[in-house]
């Protein structure tokens, strides 16, 4: 039984450390990676029908060769509260940091996704050296045994 217990705990710890890794490594990258200049002309929210419980924000933006469409900030907001119209934003790639009506500033979710980020990676390397694998491997061996 105590290694069931050992197993529980281990996979949990596991299963955290991992959705803490690879969900801010993957925030990290897509803000990192991300390249783009617009103007805002408008926003808009457009909620999820039947109960409009879920409601994202879409902006009418305006590229630099005068194409206007539609733009939704990938699941994260770019700058607090959001954009507003007429405020000018450019992001070159491999960068943390971008240009907001010709001042330069850095993404403000930036320390809490390297926090969370670290948190995963400290998580996992305490799940190795408390024996998680040990414990994982003993407790399928018990569960295999009956």
């Amino acid at each position: 039984m105590k290694y069931i217990l050992r197993f529980l705990i281990s996979l949990f710890f596991l299963v955290l450390s991992l959705t803490f890794t690879v969900a801010y490594s993957v925030n990290l990258m897509r803000f990192f990676t991300l390249h783009d200049n617009f103007t805002v002309l408008a926003s808009r929210l457009v909620c999820e029908k039947p109960f409009n419980n879920r409601c994202v924000k879409h902006y009418i933006v305006e590229r630099p060769n005068g194409l206007s469409h539609d733009f939704v900030t990938l699941g994260y907001e770019i700058i607090p509260g959001g954009f507003l119209p007429k405020m000018k934003f450019k992001k070159v790639q491999y960068s943390f940091s971008f240009v907001l009506n010709n001042k330069t500033k850095t993404w403000f979710l930036l320390r809490m996704e390297i926090e969370f980020f670290s948190a995963g990676l400290l998580l996992f390397i305490a799940w190795l050296i408390l024996g998680g694998p040990k414990n994982i491997c003993k407790a399928l061996v018990i569960l295999e045994g009956h």
